[in-house]
């Protein structure tokens, strides 16, 4: 008689056992995995878009004529750069001119129609080149009657607003205000509707004086000391300011958890960077070099 034998309860009990608590450990290291992958992504994003908001200021102030505005006042018969945009010189938006489209609103659903230089402000004004490329001058039918050659330039704003839809962290937004059309160059349709979020979860550093983010910090190029400032505290001598200290505290994007589905606060990233305008309206004429005009 042929007789076949089998697993007894007591081994297939031991078999369960085995299997499940192999399974436990293989989710549990899968699941880590993922946590690590999740974090190590986050951190990434964050620093890719850290770097994004540098590198933008820094073409944007390495092509920059000034900052604040170019135009100024006038000091002693002289034409002197302003800390507040747009100045009461600034012959396009001097006298309560409005931008095509009108002033952009931001994050924080402010709608400013000035803005001055500051820890949370930044302005800094690019050339608008002619055809031929070379930095290009107001049309002399826009300048008051009297007024010098002016360079004709693109001002682009940023600005660290809260964030309305997370208390304690801020935005970090941008737009630009057009120069004069000219031929090559369309003011109307270059400014872009809104103002645009380059960064958010900004969380300092912060002034402790304020409460407010720290974000911007100038540089007076006659100061050996090399102490980054607040504010300008000479706009008179705004050509004196020709580079910017920029600090950034950014908390990493959240992450959504694989085990229980909600929200965690990651952790921070610092970055630190100083940038100086290389085409600064002392160091640059207007126009081709056999037609050029100092501003």
């Amino acid at each position: 008689m042929r007789t076949t034998s089998g697993f007894s309860l007591v081994e297939l009990l031991v078999t369960v056992l085995v299997m499940a608590l192999s399974s436990s450990a293989i989710f549990g290291v899968l699941v880590t995995i993922m946590s690590q992958s999740s974090k190590l992504q986050n951190r990434c994003d964050t620093i890719e878009v850290a770097r994004n908001s540098l590198e933008k200021i820094g073409r944007d102030m390495r092509s920059g004529r000034s900052l604040g505005d170019v135009f100024g006042t006038e000091v002693n018969n002289m034409v002197e750069g302003s800390d507040v945009f747009p100045s009461a010189r600034n012959p396009l938006y001097g006298s309560g001119q409005t931008p095509p489209n009108g002033w952009p609103a931001w994050g924080d659903q402010s709608k400013p129609e000035t803005f001055k230089l500051s820890n949370t402000t930044l302005v800094v004004q690019v050339p608008v080149f002619d055809t031929d490329g070379w930095p290009g001058a107001i049309p002399q039918n826009l300048l008051p009657v009297g007024m010098q050659t002016q360079a004709n330039v693109e001002t682009h704003i940023y600005r660290v607003v809260a964030d309305p839809d997370n208390p304690g962290e801020w935005l970090l937004q941008w737009t630009k205000v057009p120069g004069a059309s000219v031929p090559g160059y369309d003011a109307a349709g270059l400014r872009p509707s809104a103002s645009q979020t380059l960064a958010s979860g900004i969380v300092g550093p912060l002034n402790p004086a304020t409460g407010q983010p720290r974000i911007f910090q100038y540089l007076d190029k006659l100061d050996a000391t090399g102490t980054a400032r607040d504010n300008i505290a000479d706009p008179q001598n705004m050509v004196n300011y020709s580079g910017v200290m920029v600090n950034l505290e950014i908390r990493q994007h959240r992450d959504t958890s694989q085990v229980s589905g909600k929200f965690v606060k990651t952790s921070v990233l610092a970055l630190k960077t100083e940038i100086f305008l290389r085409n600064n309206s002392i160091a640059t004429s207007v126009g081709m070099p056999s037609q050029a005009q100092s501003p």
